[in-house]
C-alpha cells in the first residue's frame, strides 16, 4: 500500500509496548519517519498504563498525539483478580500517574476499559461504574472506550459483559459528561 494513504501508526501487542528496552529510541525513528512521508499520520500507543510512572516512559509518550490507556477497575482488588497485574502494582499508582500524564499531555487520551467476568467478580456493577465515573472526572480523557471480549475467552472462568450491561454502564459514564463509545460486538 502506499504511505500516502496511511493515517495512524500504533504501537502495541502482544505484551506491553513501553516496557521494551528501545521504546524511546522506536517513539523517535517512527516519528522521523513520519515527518519525512506525510505528517498527517497519527502516533500512538496502546497501553495498559503500568509505566506511566516512569520518567522515561512518559517522556516517549509525550511526542505522540494519542495514546489509549487501560483502566479496567478502580478497585484494587477487582485489579488484582481481573487483570492478574506484577504484585508491585497499584490501581491507586496507576490513577495519580493516570492525572499527572493528562496534565502533561496535549494529544488525545483515551481510557480503555474491558468489562469482563472472571471466576465471579465483574467490572460493571452500577457501583463499578460510578466509581469509575468518579475517577474518569479527575483524569479528564478526552474519550472512553468501552469493550468486552471479542473472541470467547480461552480461559473458561472468564466470561464477556452483556451488551445491556455495557450500555448501562455507558449510560452511567455519560452521565458525567464523559465521552463514551461503545464497542459491543
Amino acid at each position: 500500500s502506499n504511505v500516502e494513504e496511511l493515517r495512524a501508526i500504533d504501537f502495541s501487542g502482544s505484551g506491553e509496548p513501553t516496557l521494551h528496552r528501545r521504546f524511546n529510541e522506536y517513539v523517535d525513528v517512527v516519528m522521523d519517519f513520519v515527518k519525512k512521508v506525510n505528517p498527517n499520520i497519527s502516533v500512538g500507543v496502546f497501553t495498559n498504563s503500568s509505566t506511566l510512572g516512569m520518567e522515561s516512559v512518559v517522556k516517549a509518550l509525550l511526542k505522540l498525539e494519542y495514546v489509549e490507556a487501560k483502566l479496567d477497575t478502580v478497585i484494587q482488588w477487582k485489579f488484582k483478580v481481573i487483570n492478574r497485574p506484577h504484585k508491585s502494582l497499584n490501581i491507586n499508582n496507576i490513577i495519580h500517574n493516570l492525572r499527572s500524564f493528562r496534565k502533561r499531555f496535549s494529544g488525545t487520551l483515551v481510557i480503555q476499559i474491558m468489562l469482563i467476568k472472571y471466576l465471579n467478580v465483574v467490572n460493571w456493577s452500577i457501583r463499578d461504574a460510578e466509581l469509575m465515573a468518579d475517577i474518569l472526572s479527575t483524569i479528564e480523557p478526552d474519550e472512553v472506550h468501552v469493550y468486552t471480549a471479542y473472541r470467547m475467552p480461552r480461559l473458561s472462568t472468564v466470561s464477556r459483559a452483556k451488551e445491556e450491561d455495557m450500555h448501562t454502564y455507558g449510560k452511567i459514564l455519560k452521565e458525567r459528561g464523559l465521552k463514551v463509545e461503545l464497542y459491543t460486538h
